[in-house]
């Protein structure tokens, strides 16, 4: 059998899971979904964070839901960036009313900004484009997010 053993005083234990910055002035920190999994609401389909992530985290692949009862959508992204920086562009295309699928869902009847949460689904730790793009698309996929979700509205 291990022991546990004590954490030394002074250090920290870095959790698995999505977390917000806490940074005074963080315009991110309202939207995040914090927990230690993500879960589709199409396919059930679980994804255990990988990693211990906040706004600031890069190389992220990322969901945005809709927080409107009785809504069930979801949109797949990544970023290569913080996740803060990509979801002020989100915010940003919700403000100027852009066409775009996360625009049009989010300017819709009923819907807000305030309705839009964030979340990331995974660290990918494998750094190149054709990586992080390969982890968002098989993401799209489990999630249901092209058949039902937002990512099929192009």
């Amino acid at each position: 059998l291990r022991e546990k053993l004590p954490l030394q005083k002074g250090l920290k234990r870095d959790l698995v899971g999505m977390k917000k910055c806490n940074q005074p002035g963080c315009e991110a920190c309202p939207f995040i979904l914090t927990g230690k999994e993500v879960t589709s609401p199409f396919s059930a389909t679980s994804a255990k964070i990988n990693a211990s992530l906040d706004c600031n985290s890069k190389n992220i692949v990322y969901s945005l839901f809709c927080s409107k009862d009785n809504c069930k959508q979801i949109y797949v992204g990544k970023t290569e960036r913080k996740l803060k920086e990509r979801l002020a562009e989100h915010k940003a295309s919700l403000r100027k009313k852009l066409i775009n699928v996360v625009g049009q869902h989010f300017n819709g009847p009923g819907h807000n900004l305030e309705n839009l949460k964030i979340s990331a689904i995974e660290k990918v730790f494998n750094f190149g484009q054709e990586i992080i793009l390969k982890r968002e698309s098989m993401w799209i996929n489990l999630f249901e997010a092209e058949h039902q979700g937002l990512n099929a509205r192009k």
